[in-house]
This record gives structure tokens, sequence and C-alpha cells, in this order.
């Protein structure tokens, strides 16, 4: 478990990550308090929060990283270690960062994440140095790459608590390309860098990788499923916000006005 604290309004605002029970302590210093992901879900968890202002489920893909490497490997589709092997052959290089990253590599990995979501044709949110700073001063942040050439062709960024490691954001420029060979070299990238994400999470004695979400419809299912061909479980959570004094319920209710629900 760890924690982020910001501001909102004025008001103060915790966030307290991959809680196992409830942190009541903590919930005495804040106005609001989010808990991002309770690890246990279901009605006794709902009912203990039961004047929560929003609480719902979170489904996520896990990959227990407590197996042995080799079974990690012969777990993830066929095609997907091929890949994974031809990448490597290709030569595709992996770098990672933990939270002493330079702020001018970071800044790299932050302009190449937003160019990404310039190719999107949906809305998406742009990252920004000060966003990620509060995850760096707690020891919580990580960031990885795929390098081909001098060319990154794969990034992504984690945050984590001492045993699990979550998948924040994932960005590949394939859109940009019109080289059908060097989409499918960025899509095998991306592949291999998730591999050697695990492995290196596991060899630094993480306990769980957890992919940031799951989903098997909609717009998304193709995500999930490229998350599910390297055989991990779905696992469910909560997520919810509360508030923690009178300002901080004044606050949720004036959010709630804003976002029209």
């Amino acid at each position: 478990m760890f924690q982020i604290k910001k501001r909102y309004k004025g008001l103060k605002w915790n966030t307290i990550y991959f809680a196992e029970r409830r942190v009541q302590q903590e919930e005495r210093h804040a106005d609001i308090i989010e808990y991002n992901y309770l690890m246990h879900g279901g009605k006794e968890i709902k009912d203990i929060f039961s004047h929560s202002y929003e609480c719902r489920e979170f489904i996520t893909m896990v990959t227990d990283l407590k197996q042995e490497e080799n079974e990690l490997f012969e777990n993830i589709e066929k095609n997907g270690r091929y890949e994974i092997r031809r990448a490597e052959r290709e030569g595709v290089v992996f770098f990672y960062y933990d939270s002493s990253i330079g702020r001018g590599i970071l800044e790299k990995v932050i302009d190449f994440y937003n160019t990404f979501v310039d190719t999107k044709e949906e809305l998406s949110f742009k990252l920004s140095y000060e966003w990620i700073e509060p995850f760096l001063m707690q020891n919580a942040f990580w960031c990885t790459m795929a390098v081909k050439d001098e060319e990154i062709l794969a990034v992504h960024l984690y945050y984590c608590d001492d045993t699990r490691v979550r998948l924040w954001y994932s960005a590949s420029l394939f859109r940009n390309k019109n080289d059908v060979q060097k989409k499918n070299e960025i899509g095998r990238a991306n592949r291999f860098l998730h591999w050697k994400d695990i492995c290196s999470f596991k060899e630094m004695g993480f306990s769980v990788y957890d992919w940031g979400g799951y989903s098997s419809e909609g717009a998304t299912a193709g995500n999930g499923r490229f998350k599910k061909s390297f055989g991990g479980d779905v696992e469910r959570g909560i997520c919810l916000l509360m508030s923690g004094s009178l300002w901080g319920k004044l606050g949720l209710f004036y959010r709630k006005m804003k976002n029209g629900s």
C-alpha cells in the first residue's frame, strides 16, 4: 500500500493504493479519501463503506510473479512467444528506470506518450511531469522502454508498492506508420517489452504484475485479448470515493454537480 496526497479546490485529497482493508487513521487526515483498488471486493467491503460517495467494481488482469520464469513464458500464447523471440533477434533492447529517473529522460518519455495520445481518435488525458512527480517522491514509479537503433518503439509507465506493480500508461506510435512491416515491428517490440517487464519485476521481488484493468467487451476488448494472451488471471476489486470532513462532502457534491451526474 502507498498513498498520494494532493489538493482539490483547496481540499486535502488522499488517494490510497492497493489497500487490503480500510485504513481509518489515514481517513482522519483528509477531506476526500479515494481508495484506488481495494483488493478485496464484494458485499462485505461495500457494507463497510456504505456511506461512500462513489463505489464501483474494478476488474483487472494479474500475473503471478511467484511462478518460475519458464512457467511464465510457457503461459504466453504460442504466437506471442514467437513475437517476443523475434523482437529480441531483431535487436530490440530493453531499458528500465525507477523513481530516480532523470527529469530529461522522463520528459522525453512524456513527450512520446503525448504524441501517442495525439494519434488517438478519442480524447485522452495527456501527461505532465507535475502529474507524475508525487509518485516519484513516494518511490512508487517505474518506466520501461523498448528501443531499436536509438528509436523508441514502446514505453510503459507503472506505479507500485512493495509487492504489486501496476501498468499505468502504455504508448507506441504504430498509428504514425504507413509501413505495415514497421507497424508489426512495433507490435512485437511492445509484446517483448511486457515480457521483459514481467521478468525484471519478478527479479526485483514483486509478487504481482497488474495489467491495469481488463475488459472482454466493447472498445477495449482487443486490448483485453492481448493481456489475456499472457496467461494471467482476472481479479476483481473496488474503487471508491468518500468524504472525511464536511468540506470534503461539499467538495464531492460540487464535483458531482459539475460532472452532471
